[in-house]
């Protein structure tokens, strides 16, 4: 630019007007310059420019000036240090050029003093002088290096996990056509990557169902974890995978694929282990439900017998030892065959705690009374303490607790020769525990696991049991399950202690009619109500009917279900108290025959069982009220019956009774009462209810002596009817012997 103004200069400087004129041309160039420069200093790039003819630094920028120094006027040919940029080696380039080549590469160096990355452009500066100038800039890309490098590094640590992938990665537009896939795909489908990207993921690799099941589903969704397909490789084998998915923008799916084969054939492997073993479970619950009802009805009826006949006091000494030894031995086979199914309901975790409330005091004096009864024949003490007050009524499983408390206290008598048991119970904060202390043998300390795992028994050091092993094994899973814990402490020679601790809530405010004692029932208010008991054990029947019958209902018995079904064709019942286990028609089928027909289609339905009543829940849908399970406690049935019929029972008091025996009974003829005394005498229990129901129907005032005689007959005991009916006939009658 000075060159163009010096030549204008010469041209015309004799001119005045056009000096005046080339003066504000200067002015005008020089400002412009001056803004040119300004700008140039205020960038932070380096600029370089070279006058391309003279190969000399002609111009640089205050950020060329911090860098550098002062170069204008070098050659830039000099040992001048731009950065580590090679200055002679770009000089060496320029003398091979008459003009400034057009086609100048940029570079990218590292000046090592600095640690800092430059980016150089060599461009030319076209201009109307003859010299040719070429500008280098130098721009500052060290952080832009720093994320291409982190970029490269990333993409190197991907090409590296992508390739060591075990599972398949693929990435497919919306269509299912593959865009990408891992290496790993090659070693599982044996397809290579020329057969698989842009191919059909469907045509390659997977049936329909990726285009209809899963793009339905990943449309839905967006991601899908643990889709499983059927994969078909190169070779035509199928192998299972898992398939989690995502899809990005509505447009791309990307998924990974994993083999599951083996998976899938331990799972087919246990779905069949747990099949066989469900259907073994099936016939062992089955087995167990069989042997209950086989087993324990035969031995109600041994049992129940053997305690009627221990009542004649005409038996001689011989068969009186030999009627103890049967209900021994019963009683014993009875307990250890209960022992042995409920572990098996235990480890089949199907024995169920059914909370309900009960007379606490009650329960627990009827305990202590149990137990004595056998401490008595060994002569030892048994100590029952209340520690603390105890609630009237609380809310528990009683039959399970009752169970426990007898096993320990039994354990507790059977293993001391001498000494005493104590019994100790406290309730506080709804929490009651309960104490077995006894001053026997003891157990050693390495034994105290032991006696709690199944069938096992101390050494010959100790006083071997005559049980199963089972009691205490059962006696700690039942408190586990009512969520307390069993515990002992023992020392060898010193006795033992047992104690556990449940939650007992005190029932506040509750029904009398749920914790009344059966015993009290003296019969219900309103019309005479009809129960049908249907079962093919007669003796189940006679138990039932001599507990109903005396209360006032009128019972009928049926043998089967083919038997109700003829009795139901004449009559209609209030109630059906039915066993489940019958020849030719059982309950189930009755119940279904009795839902089916109109006329009976609304009776209640309650059956009973000796088997696991949660083995039938499934009954409840056939329409059948209630089960309950024998042997059936005469509060539960009550309770069942009143639910059923919404009756109220007629509950007979203290008070009721002393005025009872104020009023003179009025009796029926004398003739009447010998007949009963030939009944007893014979224990032909049907045929004297028979009997009663006929005195009865001579004269409704005959009622009270009859209801008096048949509470008595429910206990089967002859001796102590005979003296009830000399203590009601107050001595009128000399009943003959």
């Amino acid at each position: 630019m000075t060159s163009e103004i010096l030549d204008f200069g010469r041209q015309n400087l004799f001119n005045p007007k056009i000096f005046r004129k080339a003066n504000c041309e200067i002015l005008k160039k020089s400002e412009s310059m001056i803004k040119e420069y300004e700008i140039l200093n205020s960038i932070d790039s380096i600029i370089i420019v070279i006058d391309f003819t003279a190969k000399k630094v002609i111009y640089q920028n205050q950020a060329a000036i911090n860098s550098f120094g002062n170069i204008v006027g070098n050659e830039c040919c000099s040992s001048v240090d731009l950065f580590g940029f090679d200055m002679n080696s770009f000089c060496s380039s320029l003398k091979d050029y008459e003009t400034v080549p057009v086609n100048l590469k940029t570079e990218v160096f590292h000046h090592p003093q600095n640690n800092l990355w430059y980016e150089v452009s060599l461009k030319p500066l076209t201009n109307n002088s003859k010299n040719q100038l070429l500008i280098l800039t130098f721009n500052d890309v060290t952080e832009r290096k720093f994320i291409e490098e982190s970029i490269l590094e990333s993409e190197k640590k991907f090409r590296s996990i992508f390739e060591s992938f075990m599972d398949i990665y693929v990435k497919t537009d919306y269509n299912g056509i593959i865009e990408l896939i891992s290496p790993s795909s090659k070693t599982i489908t044996g397809f290579g990557f020329d057969e698989l990207i842009g191919h059909s993921i469907t045509e390659t690799l997977f049936n329909d169902s990726w285009n209809t099941d899963f793009i339905k589903l990943i449309h839905n969704e967006k991601n899908i974890v643990d889709f499983r397909a059927i994969l078909t490789t190169k070779n035509g084998s199928k192998s299972n995978v898992s398939i989690n998915a995502s899809l990005l923008d509505d447009r791309i799916v990307q998924a990974t694929i994993r083999d599951i084969s083996s998976i899938v054939r331990t799972e087919n492997e246990l779905k069949k282990a747990l099949k066989n073993a469900e259907s073994a479970d099936k016939i062992k619950s089955e087995f167990v439900a069989n042997m209950s009802h086989e087993l324990r009805t035969p031995l109600n009826g041994i049992i129940g017998y053997t305690q009627i006949l221990k009542n004649d006091s005409s038996l001689s000494d011989k068969q009186m030892e030999g009627l103890n030894v049967i209900d021994r031995s019963a009683n014993h086979l009875l307990g250890l065959i209960n022992d042995i199914l409920d572990l098996s309901k235990i480890e089949a975790d199907k024995l169920e705690i059914t909370p309900g409330t009960f007379l606490f005091n009650d329960f627990l004096s009827g305990i202590n009374e149990m137990i004595n009864v056998r401490a008595k024949a060994k002569n030892i003490k048994v100590i029952y303490n209340k520690k603390t007050p105890l609630p009237e009524t609380v809310i528990g499983d009683k039959k399970r607790l009752g169970q426990v408390l007898l096993n320990l206290l039994n354990n507790a008598v059977k293993f001391t020769d001498f000494g005493t048991v104590t019994f100790n119970v406290s309730h506080k904060d709804e929490t009651a525990r309960f104490e077995v202390i006894d001053t026997g043998f003891g157990i050693p300390e390495d034994k105290l696991e032991d006696i709690f795992k199944p069938f096992k028994q101390l050494g010959s050091n100790m006083q071997k049991s005559d049980g199963t092993g089972l009691g205490l094994t059962i006696s700690r899973k039942l408190v586990d399950k009512m969520g307390g814990e069993l515990l002992v402490k023992s020392e060898l020679g010193s006795g033992s202690k047992f104690w556990f601790e449940l939650n007992l809530q005190t029932a506040e405010n509750e029904d009398e009619s749920k914790i009344f004692s059966y015993k009290n029932v003296c019969g219900y208010e309103g019309d005479k109500k009809t129960i049908i008991i249907v079962d093919d054990e007669k003796d189940a029947r006679l138990i039932l009917k001599e507990f109903l019958h005396p209360i006032g209902f009128r019972v009928l018995e049926a043998t089967d279900g083919i038997d109700v079904l003829k009795i139901l064709e004449r009559e209609k019942p209030d109630l059906i108290l039915m066993d489940i286990i019958m020849p030719q028609l059982d309950g189930i089928e009755a119940a279904r025959e009795i839902r089916i027909n109109f006329a009976t289609s609304n009776i209640p339905i309650i059956v009973i069982t000796a088997a696991n009543p949660k083995d039938y829940g499934f009954v409840t849908s056939l329409g059948i009220n209630q089960i309950l399970q024998k042997p059936i406690e005469g509060n539960t049935l009550l309770n069942a019956i009143k639910k059923e019929i919404g009756i109220v029972w007629s509950i007979a008091n203290q008070t009721d009774e002393s005025k009872q025996k104020e009023t003179e009974i009025i009796l029926p003829p004398i003739e009447e009462i010998e007949a009963l005394n030939d009944l007893l005498a014979f224990r032909n229990f049907s045929r004297l209810h028979e009997h009663l129901n006929k005195i009865e129907a001579m004269n409704e005032d005959y009622k009270e002596f009859t209801g008096k005689i048949r509470k008595l007959a429910f206990s089967f005991n002859t001796n102590k009817i005979k003296e009830e009916l000399k203590q009601i006939i107050n001595g009128q009658y000399e009943l003959q012997k």
